[in-house]
């Protein structure tokens, strides 16, 4: 693994862990976060995004 490769996956789980933090049925804010955040960076290094959207327990 390059350096580099490995400061982007640490920025990441900071992000996903740190910032947006736990993700769960009953944090659903944090969901859409994380889904946001994923979506944007997958967007940046060029891939199409598809959503798949289901509920569970409502949310």
């Amino acid at each position: 693994m390059t350096e580099r490769l490995g400061q982007q996956l640490k920025e990441h789980v900071d992000i996903l862990a740190g910032e947006i933090g736990e993700r769960n049925i009953f944090r659903p804010g944090t969901l859409d976060e994380a889904r946001n955040y994923i979506a944007s960076v997958w967007h940046k290094q060029g891939y199409e995004v598809n959503e798949q959207f289901y509920q569970v327990r409502g949310v």
